[in-house]
Parts: structure tokens; sequence; C-alpha cells
């Protein structure tokens, strides 16, 4: 499933964070970053009213619609920042190809 469609979940003024988060790797803020590491009381403890109201589908949302190595513990979140998210990740993929031989 493409990560955009199933943003209607989550509250609007959280989109654009997602986005870059998932596309670039950027970083979050402390309640967004708490969800994609899977910490439910972290992120119940940093969540606005609009975020505490549907933590819910944010599960939802990134079990059905985000990259799998993107989200579910501190580690994948660190190597999807590391890696500049899904930009970072084509580009490694483009170098492999050069450099053994490939493109795309």
């Amino acid at each position: 499933m493409n990560y955009r469609e199933g943003l209607y979940l989550v509250p609007n003024h959280m989109h654009d964070a997602v986005i870059n988060y998932i596309e670039k790797g950027w970083e979050p803020g402390s309640f967004l970053q708490a969800v994609i590491e899977n910490d439910l009381s972290g992120a119940a403890s940093r969540a606005d009213l609009a975020n505490q109201k549907c933590l819910f589908e944010w599960a939802q949302y990134f079990y059905g619609y985000a990259p799998r190595t993107a989200w579910g513990s501190p580690q994948a979140y660190d190597r999807w920042v590391k890696h500049k998210g899904l930009e970072g990740l084509e580009q490694l993929a483009q170098n492999w190809l050069k450099a053994n031989g490939s493109s795309f």
C-alpha cells in the first residue's frame, strides 16, 4: 500500500511530518518518534489532544501503510533517519547497481 493513501487515518497537521520522515528520513517531533519506535506510553505522554484521540489510528497507519523497515523499534527509526528515508535508500540502491555494473 502507498504510505500517502493512509494519511486519512491521522490528523491533518501531522501529514507533512509523516511524509518528510518516510521520504527523506527527517526527524519528527517527540510524539511521532515515539509512535514510530512503537513506544505507546511515550506517544501517549507526548500527544496533543488530536493525537491522543487517534493512537489506534496511528498504529493502523504504520502497520497498514508505512514501509515496514521505517518503524517498529528505536533501531528501525535510527536506521531510517541514517539512510535518509526512501530517497536515501533509492540512492544507495543506485550506487550499488552502478558499482556492480547495472543500472535502473
